[in-house]
């Protein structure tokens, strides 16, 4: 029995010999003060001498044995403990390695002629992301993120961007530096994924103020010419209301001229008839004026070949539809040019619209704006065409028409009479095609 107790304690002390030289490699790796090697040395020498008291007495070991290797044992925990707590606190080869290797950044150094010298996990797991390769060569690697070859590449330059297909989007940026008096690089890559997306909504934030801030520019305009529309309107019921009495005054002197006053009458009637024959118009009330000047404050550049028709039916039509238009070109096209051809026929003017932005599907249907056009050009026999290939064209054809004598402008009312002895045609006040 008592050979089974000595072998027992023999593997015991010998395990703590292991366990001792194991530990002076850990802290000679770590470079500790010698202290601590000294006295790990030590302890494993006296777990070896215990080892051969063993094996050299046949007698049965004593009891008191224990002591020395419970002893030795908790010494070796403390030993192991302290080189715990050194490698914490403490920076080594290994822990930069370990460092390098967790970190969320993408990091790769390497060689001019494209040699990587450490790569870790991430730069490695991003390379296969982007590529569908592993970096084998870091200078092909960069040249194909600076001159955005790569199917993700956002932008490129000396500060490249890309984005994978899950998502996830990266900024890179590449440092020289020197390793034994050669040059070497150092490649960055950084997670930008929540700062892109909200770059990407801050800039459609921005592009939406934009389109408001440039519609409210034209709607201010327009308020200012809606103004000076209801001043004209006030003087013009002034002016009616002065002609009414004037014509009672008329009246009442055809009647009795003792009860009039015979100059105040022809005063009335001389401011009146000055009145009426102020005729020209100031340059807001100009055809087209205000949508021209809208146009400008949208950022269109609005250009006429030919000469616009004048005459008041066919101007609500025109200024309908140049409206529309340089909404359109603005909101959906994403130009900044409009033109307007205009060809007289003879019979009718032909006005073709375009403009340089992108085209419309080639199987858009017309709606909102272009559907009123079509309709106002039908109300007074003309009709509206649209085309989409190779680029938008709308095709406005309208009637020579003459305006009412008693009908002011922008206010024409047209009113298509039937014949008394003739049937009825409604085909006579045309369609709008295309519709």
């Amino acid at each position: 029995m008592h050979e089974f107790q000595a072998g027992l304690a023999a593997l015991w002390a010998t395990a703590l010999i292991f366990l001792y030289f194991y530990a002076l490699v850990l802290l000679a790796r770590m470079s500790v003060r010698r202290l601590y090697p000294m006295l790990t040395a030590l302890a494993g020498f006296g777990a070896f001498l215990i080892v051969q008291l063993l094996m050299r007495t046949d007698r049965r070991p004593s009891p008191l044995l224990c002591i020395p290797l419970i002893l030795l044992t908790l010494l070796a925990a403390a030993v192991f403990r302290r080189i715990r707590i050194i490698r914490r606190s403490k920076l080594s080869v290994v822990s930069i390695k370990e460092c390098f290797d967790t970190l969320p950044a993408g990091l790769c150094v390497y060689f001019p002629e494209g040699l990587s010298k450490i790569v870790n996990p991430s730069m490695s797991r991003i390379c296969r992301d982007a590529t569908g390769a592993a970096l084998s060569n870091a200078a092909m690697f960069w040249q194909q993120l600076t001159e955005s070859t790569l199917p993700c590449s956002i932008s490129g330059g000396e500060k490249p961007i890309i984005r994978l297909p899950d998502g996830r989007a990266y900024g890179f940026a590449r440092y020289e530096a020197a390793l034994d008096g050669a040059p070497i690089y150092e490649l960055i890559a950084s997670d930008i994924t929540e700062e892109y997306r909200l770059t990407e909504e801050l800039e459609e934030k921005q592009a939406r103020v934009k389109a408001i801030n440039t519609r409210l520019k034209a709607l201010h305009s327009e308020l200012k010419y809606v103004i000076m529309e209801k001043e004209v309107l006030q003087i013009k019921v002034r002016i009616h209301d002065n002609l009414g009495q004037a014509l009672l005054l008329a009246r009442r002197w055809l009647s009795d001229p003792s009860c009039v006053n015979r100059e105040e009458m022809f005063r009335m009637w001389k401011d009146n008839i000055r009145l009426l024959e102020q005729e020209d118009r100031e340059e807001w009330q100009t055809p087209y004026f205000v949508n021209c000047q809208r146009a400008k404050l949208l950022g269109i550049r609005l250009v006429t070949e030919g000469t616009l028709p004048t005459e008041d039916p066919l101007i609500p039509v025109i200024d309908t539809a140049i409206a529309v238009h340089t909404m359109n070109v603005r909101r959906h096209a994403d130009g900044d040019c409009a033109t307007i051809r205009t060809v007289d026929t003879g019979s009718a003017y032909e006005l073709r619209f375009t403009n340089n932005g992108k085209p419309p599907a080639k199987d858009m249907q017309p709606a909102g704006g272009l559907r009123n056009v079509a309709r106002a050009a039908a109300e007074i026999g003309g009709s509206m065409e649209i085309s989409a290939d190779p680029v938008f064209e709308m095709r406005l054809t309208l009637p020579k028409l003459k305006a009412h004598p008693y009908s002011p402008p922008y206010l024409t009312i047209i009113r298509n009479e039937p014949d008394c002895n003739a049937a009825p045609d409604k085909e006579k006040r045309g369609t709008p095609h295309g519709i």
